[in-house]
């Protein structure tokens, strides 16, 4: 027998304070008593079994069984490929009785067949025993939440202050059992404040959204099954100011992170902070009501936005932005993100880019725009990027193919400043009018450029030597034969250049790439990650 069975806890863990990770690991493999310890210790677990989907049964039952003996957890995460490994975890971890839980995070992998769905009276048991939850996360396709579960989420879970609900694998049907009980008026949820609903809308929702007074932040997903009554319901929520706390308000999820900036002087202002509206599965029906009431909740809160992205539907588009520039009330807006989808409507074009231009005049706080499938030409681009003196970090897809000299936009010594741009990330044609027509980016630190069409060697080159003096990260993608020894050059001869990112595919030398080398540069290789995603 192992002499070191039968020393006390106390004294192991004196020891355990004065050896490193590896050594408690030896440790535990010749002592029952430094491995019980071990059991006894895991405050935080994080597990990821993803990696096993080919073979999710080879490890999980061995898993479980360890599971089960850890006592003392406090913060869980697990991700796992198989979906019908969440009924088994979930009921290993209701028995374990975790009374110390403050944080638990399941997730599963978009594959794996559609399950029969369960019921939810593990989570709840979960939820019972574990008194301090604070943080939880389901994202998978077993566990449906009726009307009365949630009710009883909400009574039990008293310190609960994020919760995140996502159905992976699509729709479940919908209740018609529990749902149809009446609401807890009784029932308050003062803690939570961030609520995630990836799911169908469900009308009780909007019963109980009421019952959380504190409710600063609320996600939820777009659906072709959502009606427009749901729709109405959910906006008059907002509209009708019935959630007084709520500063962010997001119905789908954006393209990009959306950073959450702050504002001392809205502090005590009532109102949303950042309002999200870009649904990708809504029928015609919703599409036309959202575009709508995504005017209606840019005028009602105008005066506190600080963060908008919204994808409006091309057939939709010209009439939001002329109801949004017409209920422009304050001089001057404190809005800092902005994130449109324009839906390549060459057609209307030059009205959009007139009405964007009125309501980024309004802005001088502008920090960050990004503006996807773009029909402007050089000139209207670039009107409407100089019209922010603000804007630090720009993103911009442009679609519209005729890219001539189109001498009538251009007027005779025109020229545009970005003077605080420091991030550009550019799906654009570089052409001879862009070049000419745009000053030097005199604080530009992260240039990234993509394009579908042929850029002149000699036109990139220039635009390296003059544009862009204090550029330290390019990226480049699709440039299609543009790179040649020139533009290697060129960007040699930036003294504060550091980082060069290029195609894995792309067509540049052992040469080209030693006079980077040469002077000191970084030279990455992407594996097949465009920068704009179709």
């Amino acid at each position: 027998m192992d002499p070191l069975v039968v020393l006390p806890t106390d004294v192991v863990e004196l020891v355990f304070e004065h050896v490193d990770f590896e050594q408690r690991l030896v440790c535990s493999r010749v002592s029952r008593s430094w491995h019980a310890f071990i059991l006894d210790h895991c405050h935080s677990l994080s597990i990821d079994m993803r990696h096993y989907y080919m073979e999710p049964e080879k490890y999980s039952e061995n898993l479980l069984l360890w599971l089960k003996r850890v006592k003392g957890v406090r913060h869980f995460t697990m991700r796992f490929y198989t979906q019908s490994f969440a009924p088994d975890l979930i009921d290993t971890i209701a028995n374990a009785r975790w009374s110390g839980l403050r944080s638990l995070s399941i997730s599963a992998s978009k594959g794996g067949a559609w399950l029969p769905t369960t019921d939810a009276q593990n989570v709840l048991a979960i939820v019972r025993d574990s008194l301090q939850l604070r943080k939880l996360t389901l994202s998978f396709a077993d566990v449906i939440l009726t009307r009365q579960d949630m009710i009883t989420l909400l009574a039990t879970a008293q310190c609960l202050t994020h919760f995140e609900y996502r159905q992976i694998r699509g729709h479940p049907p919908r209740s018609t059992n529990a749902d149809t009980q009446p609401p807890v008026q009784a029932v308050q949820c003062h803690a939570l404040t961030h609520l995630t609903w990836i799911t169908s809308f469900h009308d009780f929702l909007y019963d109980l959204l009421p019952l959380c007074p504190n409710l600063e932040t609320l996600t939820l997903s777009d659906s072709n099954s959502t009606t427009q009554s749901e729709l109405e319901n959910m906006m008059s929520l907002i509209l009708l100011k019935k959630l007084p706390r709520l500063h962010t308000f997001a119905i789908g999820e954006p393209r990009d992170h959306l950073l959450k900036k702050t504002s001392s002087d809205l502090a005590d202002i009532p109102g949303l902070r950042h309002l999200t509206l870009v649904p990708e599965a809504m029928n015609m029906e919703c599409q036309s009501y959202l575009s709508h009431i995504a005017a209606e909740l840019f005028q009602a809160h105008q005066m506190t936005l600080l963060s908008f992205a919204v994808d409006i539907s091309a057939a939709n588009a010209y009439s939001f932005w002329t109801q949004i520039t017409r209920q422009l009330t304050a001089p001057l807006l404190p809005l800092t993100y902005l994130s449109y989808n324009f839906h390549s409507r060459e057609d209307q074009g030059t009205a959009l880019e007139v009405l964007f231009y009125r309501l980024l005049e309004r802005c001088p706080h502008l920090d960050t725009l990004n503006l996807w499938h773009v029909p402007w030409n050089d000139h209207q681009l670039l009107r409407i990027l100089s019209a922010s003196d603000t804007l630090s970090r720009v993103k911009v897809q442009t679609t519209r193919l005729d890219r001539g000299p189109e001498a009538d936009d251009w007027l005779d010594g025109v020229s545009y400043t970005l003077p605080a741009l420091t991030h550009l990330a550019l799906h654009h044609h570089i052409s001879d009018s862009f070049y000419h027509h745009l000053n030097r980016l005199e604080n530009l630190k992260t240039l990234a450029i993509s394009s579908q069409n042929w850029i002149s060697p000699t036109t990139l080159t220039d635009f390296f030597r003059d544009k862009t003096p204090r550029l330290e990260r390019v990226d480049l993608d699709g440039l299609y034969g543009a790179f040649n020894g020139k533009v290697a050059a060129a960007l040699a001869a930036i003294p504060s250049l550091h980082e060069v990112i290029i195609d894995d595919d792309a067509s540049i030398t052992e040469a080209e790439l030693r006079v980077l080398y040469d002077h000191g540069k970084i030279i990455r290789q992407r594996l097949n990650t465009p920068l704009f995603p179709v």
